[in-house]
């Protein structure tokens, strides 16, 4: 795969009679299932530099290097260099694209690449001499065979790379059909995903600031999402995924023995109208942004979407160096319809709902939820071994209502704990208790503000002192900017307890050790969630270690 994206990415060099057209959306069928676009090229190979330098493990990326130091020494071309690119003919002050169609029933990639040309040597000719330099000592086919379509010269070399010149792009595809309905696109114009409807939302939202951009429609994530839960089910019954097809969109999809297609349920299938994800990267910090554009048209949807109460966090506390920082805000009057449904969401807030009623004797929807302004802020600090102390604070809309839940906590543990289990303490001058089972301790004050449970006292007592952050504390939510649509916020230190939890986990997904190899490599962490409408967004910033690879 690696040499022949090297190759797909090199015979872009050489192409004629480029004339400019318009952006690569345009001409791009609108039935693509992902679609990627860099930014300008120039600033596309800096991305890739840091790229492979940052966060390839080593063994992989001694293989990237080599192949394209064995490429510049026999083609004279350098794959990293602003400069050779355009040397070659690559207008490296625009943007490139790649589209993806699904897979063949071989597993092979349904691809159509898009090179910004500045026009250079006569293509067929130059064509010869680079797969003549690039397969010396091989038996290979070098030449091309060439023939026209609707006035554009298509040049096929093998069996799965076709190659033109439209729009001022040089266009390979790796299937003819494909390459036929991108030149349709430039002489017709209809059927694009420019002129996409959800794609034009996506355009109008786009800031244009990262690296790599890409696009995928509702249909590509469900059928995504329907695979991932089919694969989990059959991997639960202990069974072997059934045979694969091909879908009349050029997915590949599970079906049964029969041989018969399943259907996209309805959970899965009303969600997500489409999917957006950016990257860029520097030699300090990863930025991504992660989105979705929900269907509002669907209630339950709606519902959980409107949940989601955008601004500053009203009424949490400061931390100044905590290992974890969390905020997250809710419309108290819209959790129990957003979550109140049969859905794995309304399944985990019901474990949770049931959960507190056993051990504290209130009910999350009728006693805190009423009294609550929606707003949940969680600080751990490093404990010991694995276990961090944490807090949990929960602002409520008056001053006597954190004491109200206090108290019917204090009733129902006071009358339904052991002795030995149960008890009452002052922090910080505030009315306390604690409580005992097999986990720990776990303390519950309150105070004017609201109410704080956590598993230590000390940090308990230290967050009723905390400074709210609109009365000038400080934590690490006050550098966010733009805060108006902000809903969530999560920060994670380099040094956090979460740092090996992830360890563990990357051990068991990745075999080669390389997720484990970036985990190593990451900095202090933070998530950002947004809302604007139905367009809900996680930014993340990922600081990226000094130290060695």
């Amino acid at each position: 795969m690696r040499k022949i994206a090297i190759l797909l990415i090199t015979c872009t060099v050489f192409s004629v009679n480029a004339q400019e057209g318009g952006g690569i959306e345009s001409i791009t069928p609108a039935r693509t299932l992902i679609f990627m676009k860099s930014g300008q090229v120039k600033d596309f190979v800096k991305f890739a530099r840091v790229f492979i330098d940052t966060l390839l493990p080593e063994a992989n990326r001694q293989k990237v290097q080599t192949s394209i130091t064995e490429f510049r020494q026999k083609t004279g071309i350098d794959l990293l260099n602003a400069a050779s690119l355009s040397s070659a003919g690559i207008d490296i002050d625009r943007q490139m694209g790649l589209a993806w169609f699904g897979e063949t029933q071989t597993g092979a990639g349904r691809i159509v690449l898009y090179i910004p040309s500045r026009g250079s040597r006569d293509l067929p000719m130059a064509m010869v001499e680079l797969r003549k330099k690039l397969s010396a000592g091989k038996d290979v086919d070098v030449y091309p065979a060439v023939t026209d379509y609707r006035g554009s010269r298509i040049l096929q070399v093998g069996k799965d790379l076709f190659m033109t010149v439209v729009s001022g792009y040089f266009i390979m595809a790796s299937e003819g059909d494909l390459l036929h309905s991108v030149v349709d696109l430039s002489v017709s114009g209809g059927g694009s995903l420019a002129n996409d409807a959800m794609y034009g939302d996506f355009r109008r939202r786009d800031s244009g600031s990262f690296d790599v951009v890409a696009y995928a429609g509702g249909d590509f994530i469900r059928e995504m999402l329907r695979q991932q839960r089919q694969k989990e089910a059959k991997e639960k019954e202990g069974t072997e995924s059934g045979s694969m097809r091909r879908s009349g969109n050029g997915m590949v999809m599970a079906v049964g023995e029969e041989q018969t297609p399943t259907v996209v349920d309805d959970e899965g299938g009303r969600w997500i109208d489409y999917g957006t994800m950016g990257l860029s990267m520097s030699g300090e910090k990863i930025t991504a942004s992660v989105s979705v554009k929900c269907n509002d048209r669907d209630r339950a949807v709606e519902a959980l979407v409107q949940a989601m109460k955008p601004g500053p966090p009203v009424g949490a506390i400061a931390s100044k160096e905590p290992s974890v920082y969390a905020v997250i805000s809710l419309w108290p009057e819209r959790v129990g319809e957003a979550f109140g449904g049969g859905d794995q969401l309304g399944k985990g807030y019901l474990g949770v709902r049931r959960k507190l009623q056993s051990q504290w004797g209130v009910d999350i929807t009728r006693d805190v939820l009423p009294l609550s302004t929606g707003t949940m802020n969680l600080i751990m600090e490093k404990g010991q071994g694995l276990q961090p102390r944490t807090v949990v604070f929960l602002p409520m809309k008056t001053p006597k209502s954190g004491s109200i839940l206090l108290d019917k906590i204090r009733g129902y543990q006071k009358s339904h704990l052991p002795a030995d289990r149960f008890g009452e303490l002052s922090l910080r001058g505030r009315r306390a208790i604690w409580s005992l089972d097999d986990k720990g301790k776990t303390f519950i004050a309150a105070d004017d503000r609201g109410l704080y449970t956590g598993n230590d006292g000390g940090l308990v007592s230290r967050a009723i002192a905390a400074k709210s952050l609109g009365a000038g504390g400080r934590s690490p939510v006050s550098t966010v900017p733009r805060q108006e649509q902000m809903f969530l916020y999560l920060f994670i230190a380099r040094d956090s307890i979460v740092r090996p939890l992830l360890m563990m986990g990357a051990a068991g997904l990745s075999k080669d050790g390389s997720l484990s190899q970036f985990i190593m490599k990451m900095g202090d962490m933070s998530v950002i969630g947004r809302r604007d409408g139905s367009f809900v967004t996680l930014d993340l910033d990922i600081g990226l270690s000094r130290g060695g690879r």
